[in-house]
């Protein structure tokens, strides 16, 4: 089953119409379904959600707190939560950010978090009301429910995907992290770390010693830390930013040889695998991370790159370290390949070692 008829169809719908009833009894539930699945068919999973805000606005009562009051009350009787219900945060979003309603609105974000995130929603606030806004979120960082913790580092992600741009300056939003590394649960500092690798992307050296100084407080254990540091700083490793690459241990200028990079074709078909043999010596007792990198001619020819993760190991002094692998060059829902020259570079510890080239034809 297609993505948007998993999430939004006629049952998913109908549950969340049939807790709105019970709460609000004047809602026509059968009316609400069956105007939002006939609206379905022509429209992509985000336009389902935004179909369902606007029949919540049609079929429930004008007053907005009112309105605001029957969402929590769902919430309050829902343990399971789901797509449909971002229409519930959606309505929020559009209805609730003005000067008469900001601060209900703020707090029926971090209640109804629980049963779809407002990572999305809170941007309209943190545009319009950044200092109220931010005051918030450095509260619901200290909450007790992970859902309100995650809410605080996810919904003001630099670069959070699918989501509006938000003006707020990097360095405010991440003042909420201080008081998330060290949580205890992994779906709080997945998002910790994911924020940050949002900002390596931005200002690296800030990451490298917001890192360090985490790694000072000894608050967060050791296991925790190694996966909030490495999930933080994969975009720098992939880009083989040196400082980032010296934090982890991976010597700048190790001393060790390509002594192979062949390639079994120079012409391949379109849907063909390319196969990748590599040979790496060493002269010394060093960590070493091994990526490689394609080069993708673009319809304009410009070259587009693109990094992808190899081997990351301790080899001792005299030691070879010798791979074969596959990479199949096929058309992506993200990527259309195209005719011509590509590039297959390896690069070791951030620095790039050799390349090869073969021509792409798609017929």
């Amino acid at each position: 089953m297609v993505l948007k008829d998993e999430l939004f169809n006629k049952d998913t719908v109908n549950r969340m119409a049939i807790e709105i009833n019970k709460v609000e009894e004047t809602f026509n539930n059968e009316l609400f379904v069956l105007e939002a699945v006939s609206s379905f068919p022509n429209l992509e999973l985000k336009e389902r959600m935004s179909a369902l805000r606007v029949l919540l606005k049609k079929h429930l009562p004008d007053e907005y707190l009112v309105v605001l009051d029957i969402f929590k009350s769902v919430s309050e009787n829902n343990k399971s939560g789901g797509f449909v219900y971002g229409a519930f945060l959606e309505y929020i979003e559009c209805y609730g950010c003005n000067d008469n309603y900001v601060d209900k609105s703020l707090e029926a974000l971090s209640h109804l978090t629980k049963l779809f995130s407002a990572e999305f929603a809170i941007r309209e606030y943190l545009n319009n009301y950044p200092i109220k806004t931010l005051a918030c979120v450095m509260k619901w960082s200290l909450s007790d429910n992970e859902h309100i913790r995650r809410l605080a580092s996810e919904g003001t992600r630099p670069k959070l995907p699918w989501a509006k741009g938000i003006r707020v300056d990097y360095n405010e939003g991440a003042k909420a992290l201080d008081n998330l590394y060290f949580d205890k649960s992994r779906y709080v500092t997945r998002s910790t770390a994911n924020h940050l690798n949002d900002i390596s992307k931005i200002n690296p050296e800030f990451v490298l010693m917001t890192l360090k100084r985490w790694i000072k407080s000894g608050k967060q254990n050791d296991s925790e830390m190694k996966y909030i540091i490495n999930h933080s700083l994969r975009t720098l490793i992939k880009k083989g930013h040196k400082e980032t690459l010296e934090f982890l241990g991976f010597k700048s200028n190790p001393d060790i040889k390509l002594t192979k990079f062949d390639i079994n074709k120079n012409i391949l078909n379109i849907n063909d695998k390319l196969t990748i043999s590599v040979e790496i010596k060493s002269k010394e007792d060093v960590k070493l991370v091994v990526d490689y990198i394609v080069l993708y001619p673009s319809k304009t020819k410009k070259m587009n790159s693109k990094t992808y993760k190899l081997k990351s190991k301790h080899i001792k002094c005299g030691e070879v370290l010798a791979f074969d692998f596959n990479k199949q060059f096929k058309d992506y829902s993200t990527r259309k390949m195209n005719e011509g020259e590509h590039k297959i570079l390896i690069q070791i510890n951030g620095s790039i070692y050799a390349e090869r080239s073969f021509q792409l034809k798609l017929k």
